[in-house]
């Protein structure tokens, strides 16, 4: 079983911190979010490890 902790830490920003359940090592991923009607849409997504990285931005990049 995997844990799962979903944490809304500022206006537009979602945390979720999960638990391999392997090695048991927690992991934290941050989603960007636009409210858009009723629902909410990811707009982005940030990794912190090894260093922060969005998706969108290596998306972005052109491929030489």
């Amino acid at each position: 079983m995997t844990d799962l902790e979903i944490t809304a830490v500022a206006p537009g920003k979602v945390a979720v911190v999960f638990t391999d359940p392997v090695d048991r090592k927690k992991t934290q991923i941050d989603f960007k979010v636009k409210r858009i009607g009723r629902a909410s849409r990811i707009t982005d997504i940030i990794d912190r490890a090894p260093r922060l990285s969005s998706l969108v931005k290596i998306l972005s990049h052109k491929i030489p």
